[in-house]
């Protein structure tokens, strides 16, 4: 591998997207009506949620994550129960419990 591949490389891995980085992302915050969890096989990384989060309108936060915040293993969201619905219709195997 070439030493300015290499560079802009280790660069990309420095300016990746970490889940405290959104603006949904209020930590430890378990209030709310409902509770859902996305697991990692419905989003590739971090980017592509915040995508599919910013156009959802409504009363909801990320709370808590597991695995590193740059890449998660699945994230928990509480919020108001319509609008988990409506995100939970977007990603195939979670499931809106109610608190």
């Amino acid at each position: 591998m070439d030493y300015f591949k290499f560079r802009q490389y280790i660069e990309n891995l420095n300016e990746r997207t970490s889940v405290k980085d959104l603006s949904v992302y209020k930590d430890r915050d378990r209030k709310g009506q409902a509770r859902m969890y996305i697991d990692k096989k419905d989003f590739k990384n971090v980017d592509n949620l915040s995508k599919i989060l910013k156009n959802v309108s409504g009363n909801f936060h990320i709370s808590s994550f597991d695995g590193l915040d740059t890449n998660p293993k699945d994230v928990e969201l509480y919020g108001d129960m319509k609008v988990l619905q409506q995100i939970s219709k977007q990603f195939r195997g979670s499931k809106v419990f109610k608190n």
